[in-house]
């Protein structure tokens, strides 16, 4: 579970888990895959490959994957929602109760609201201009097969966090 702060004022949080969950309804297959590949580009870049899934069908040469959608039984005006890949036992990126500068989510996607009938709460979609997912991590060539990763996902209301999964 991870909490951020930003501006001056601290932060509470619950879990995530009965008020938040990924949405997919655009085809039957599931929607994450155990693994994935990364594509090298020229300029450096790192991207992943059919992430989260490829939903029409598989693109061998340039972009494969789909966005992702999340929803939120909390209906809030000022709702935000940032996600990033991050590793699965990764240090939480700040307690509770510090305040970090707001600058930190400049690594983070940030994910669009969108205008459906949530049924009392909110969707948003994350890599809604479906641009490849990028995801620079570094590693030696000795422990990237034993490592997992994950997307964390962020929702926050104002200056405060109001709940994380990922």
């Amino acid at each position: 579970m991870t909490a951020l702060v930003t501006g001056t004022m601290a932060a509470m949080w619950t879990s995530a888990t009965d008020q938040s969950r990924f949405v997919h309804s655009e085809c039957a297959e599931p929607l994450f895959s155990s693994s994935y590949k990364r594509n090298n580009k020229s300029s450096g870049n790192k991207h992943l490959r059919c992430f989260p899934h490829c939903c029409i069908a598989h693109n061998a040469t340039g972009y494969c994957g789909s966005t992702l959608r999340v929803a939120t039984t909390v209906d809030q005006a000022d709702l935000m929602v940032f996600a990033k890949f991050d590793l699965e036992d990764a240090p939480n990126a700040t307690d509770v109760s510090c305040v970090v500068n707001v600058a930190i989510f400049d690594e983070f996607l940030r994910g669009r609201r969108l205008d459906v009938d949530a049924s009392a709460g909110a969707v948003f979609e994350i890599n809604s201009k479906r641009n490849s997912w990028h995801y620079g991590w570094v590693s030696s060539r000795f422990v990237k097969s034993t490592v997992q990763h994950q997307m964390k996902v962020l929702w926050l209301r104002s200056n405060v966090v109001v709940l994380t999964f990922g």
